[in-house]
C-alpha cells in the first residue's frame, strides 16, 4: 500500500506532486543533494502541477472567470446534470431538471445564447426526477441525430400521485429537437426505450453503441444496460436488452446526483459513491457472469456479475471531500465536484490530488459537471437553479 503523504490529511493544504495531464507547470527551485551513506543522490527538480480551469493553484473564485448563464425565463428548475452535445462543433449544452424537463442551450454563456425547453408528454414516467444525462453516438430509427440516455431518482410514483412500484430505470432518447417532446401514436411520448431494473438511479455514463452504465441507488450497484438496437419512438418493447449487475457497495444521498464515468482506455468505470464519500473504480474486464436475475421487462437478459474488481480510487476523508457528486475526465485528469463544500478537485489517475478550486458557491450547490478542456468547464449550481461556466483567466 502506498504511504499517505502528510499533506493529504489537510483538506485545503497546498501540495506538490507530478501528474500526467494537460496543465501548466511551475518550477519550485533546485533541491538539495541527499547523502545516502553510499553515494550522493540529487533528486530531480520538483514541479508544482496546476490546472488552469481551477485557477492554477490559487484555489479562489477570483483566480478564474465564473459566469452564471441562466435567465429566469429559461425554464431551469432544480437542475441536476449537464453535458455537451458531441454532435456539434459549436457548443450546445443540455441540462436535466428535477421538474422532469430538459433544457438545451445553443451558444451558452454568450450574448447569442438560445434556450429550448422540452417537456415530454410521458415525462411523468420516462423522465421522472432525472439525475443524469449522457450522450451516445448510435443513430436509430433512420435518424442521423445522436442518442442520449437519462436516469432517474424515482420509484415510479409519478411525483407522488400514484403508488410506487419501483418499475424504473434508464431511458434512451433521440436528440432530434423535432422529435423530443412529441406524442407518439401509442401515447408513450418521444422516448426510444426504457428498461426498468434501477429505481433511484443517481448517475449515468455512455460506453458504446447503445450501452450505458448507471448508479443503481436502490441496490448500491453499478449496472450496465445495453438497449436493444431495434428501437422505435414511443415503443415500450425492450426485448433483447441486457442488464449486467455489479455489486459495488454504493450509497446514495437523496437529491444529490452521483457522477458515473466510463473510460475505455482503462476499461474502467468510475463512480462518485456520494454516501460513502469516495470515488470508486470498477474494472470492466474483471468478473464473470453469475446467476440470472428476474426481469421486469419481458425478453430482457438480467444477470449478476460475480468477482469484479471494485476499489476505492479517491478516499474523500483524506482530502476533505464529503459528498462527491459531479465527475468528469479530461486527458488524464479527473475532476470531482464536492456538493458539501462547493470545491472542485482535480486528481491524477493514481488517485492523488493535483489542484482544487473553491468556487465560492457554498454547501449544497455543486452537482453534475462537464469539463470541455483544461481551460473551460460547466457545472450545475443546484442551490441557485443555475448553470455556471468556469474559464481560466488569460
Amino acid at each position: 500500500m502506498r504511504p499517505i503523504p502528510s499533506w493529504s490529511i489537510v483538506p485545503l493544504a497546498a501540495f506538490t506532486l507530478v501528474a500526467a495531464c494537460k496543465k501548466s507547470e511551475v518550477e519550485t527551485g533546485t533541491p538539495a543533494p541527499v547523502e545516502t551513506g553510499l553515494y550522493t543522490y540529487t533528486p530531480p527538480e520538483p514541479v508544482e502541477v496546476t490546472v488552469p480551469v481551477l485557477g492554477n493553484g490559487a484555489h479562489t473564485p477570483d483566480s478564474v472567470e465564473i459566469t452564471p448563464i441562466v435567465n429566469p425565463a429559461d425554464g431551469i428548475v432544480d437542475p441536476r446534470d449537464v453535458t455537451l452535445n458531441p454532435q456539434f462543433t459549436a457548443v450546445q449544452l443540455w441540462v436535466v431538471n428535477g421538474d422532469d424537463t430538459i433544457v438545451f442551450y445553443d451558444n451558452p454563456g454568450e450574448d447569442t445564447q438560445v434556450p429550448t425547453r422540452i417537456a415530454d408528454p410521458y415525462a411523468w414516467h420516462a423522465l421522472d426526477n432525472p439525475t443524469g444525462i449522457a450522450f451516445g453516438f448510435a443513430t436509430v430509427a433512420g435518424n442521423d441525430n445522436y442518442t442520449f440516455a437519462t436516469c432517474h431518482e424515482s420509484v415510479n410514483d409519478a411525483d407522488g400521485t400514484r403508488k410506487a412500484d419501483n418499475r424504473m430505470g434508464p431511458t434512451l432518447w433521440l436528440s432530434d429537437p423535432e422529435v423530443l417532446g412529441v406524442v407518439s401514436p401509442n401515447g408513450f411520448g418521444s422516448h426510444l426505450a426504457q428498461v426498468h431494473e434501477s429505481p433511484n438511479c443517481m448517475g449515468i455514463s455512455f460506453e458504446n453503441a447503445t450501452a450505458y452504465w448507471v448508479f443503481d441507488g436502490n441496490d448500491g450497484a453499478l449496472v450496465r444496460y445495453d438497449f436493444d438496437d431495434d428501437e422505435v419512438i414511443g415503443d415500450e418493447d425492450v426485448a433483447g436488452s441486457t442488464i449486467a449487475r455489479y455489486d459495488a457497495g454504493l450509497s446514495r444521498v437523496a437529491g444529490v446526483p452521483s457522477g458515473v464515468l466510463y473510460d475505455g482506455r482503462q476499461a474502467a468505470v468510475f463512480v462518485s459513491d456520494t454516501g460513502n464519500g469516495v470515488v470508486k473504480r470498477l474494472l470492466t474486464t474483471s468478473g464473470k457472469r453469475g446467476e440470472t436475475l428476474p426481469s421486469t421487462d419481458a425478453g430482457t437478459d438480467h444477470y449478476r456479475v460475480d468477482g469484479a474488481d471494485v476499489s476505492v480510487l479517491i478516499d474523500g476523508a483524506l482530502h476533505g471531500i464529503e459528498r462527491p457528486s459531479g465527475l468528469d475526465l479530461y486527458d488524464d485528469t479527473m475532476f470531482v465536484a464536492d456538493n458539501a463544500t462547493g470545491i472542485i478537485w482535480a486528481f491524477g489517475l493514481d488517485g492523488l490530488p493535483i489542484d482544487y478550486l473553491d468556487t465560492g458557491l457554498g454547501p449544497g450547490a455543486l452537482r453534475g459537471l462537464d469539463v470541455r478542456s483544461d481551460t473551460e468547464l460547466w457545472v450545475v449550481d443546484g442551490a441557485n437553479d443555475d448553470i455556471v461556466r468556469i474559464r481560466a483567466l488569460e
